[in-house]
């Protein structure tokens, strides 16, 4: 497991959580434990994270601009594997899935963009799927 880029889900946690507390006049967030993800019967997220020793945490942050109503909703979402998820490597090259199989990147730059969003920087999202065989 990398250091650098496998993290506890609580830790994840506790940074969205900031995130939420610094900026509580536009967010609000919810961290759904096992149970309350059970009851929501989010059984294909459960079957994942039962791979990991440690209990999730699903976050789910929500923005509400401080001027007036929602024009457009939008949802960004980002896999927060902070697990080792296993699997062979079949692509060329030392070490390129080893930093895949514990890849937080996503959630990662999800709270990153929220963050940015509270310092109202304008940002263009891309999305980019590169094969580097």
């Amino acid at each position: 497991m990398h250091l650098l880029t496998c993290s506890l889900p609580e830790v994840l946690a506790e940074e969205a959580a900031k995130i939420a507390a610094t900026y509580s006049d536009v967010f609000t967030i919810k961290i759904l434990d096992t149970e309350q993800c059970k009851e929501l019967k989010m059984g294909s997220y459960l079957g994942v994270v039962a791979a990991s020793t440690n209990p999730p945490k699903f976050i789910h942050l929500c923005y509400k601009p401080p001027n007036g109503p929602i024009k457009t909703k939008l949802a960004l979402v980002g896999k927060g594997l902070t697990f080792d998820s296993g699997g062979y490597n079949i692509k060329k090259g030392s070490g390129s899935m080893d930093l895949m199989k514990c890849d937080m990147g996503g959630s990662a730059t999800v709270l990153g963009a929220a963050k940015a969003l509270c310092h109202g920087v304008n940002f263009r999202l891309t999305c980019s799927n590169l094969d580097l065989i």
